[in-house]
């Protein structure tokens, strides 16, 4: 029909089989990257946490080498404001 043969049908049959074979394990193959990605930037956040509180802990929350690690030095964070009643 239409100048196909069944032998056509078949190849192309098989053709979409394998590139979606292929599609599959390329997905497969980023969801893995990016867990990879998700539990190294978790990990290192870890490792940041700890380092600052390190810091915190020998130099204190006001200085200003807590600032170079990242953290809020306890003169610049806002105040709360009271509850309302």
């Amino acid at each position: 029909m239409g100048g196909y043969s069944l032998a056509d049908l078949t190849t192309q049959i098989t053709t979409l089989q394998s590139e979606e074979t292929a599609k599959i394990a390329a997905e497969d193959a980023l969801t893995s990257a990016r867990n990879k990605v998700k539990d190294e930037r978790h990990n290192l956040w870890e490792i940041l946490k700890r380092i600052r509180t390190g810091v915190k802990s020998q130099f204190g929350d006001d200085s200003d080498e807590y600032e170079r690690v990242g953290g809020t030095r306890m003169s610049e964070r806002k105040r709360r404001s009271p509850a309302l009643s």
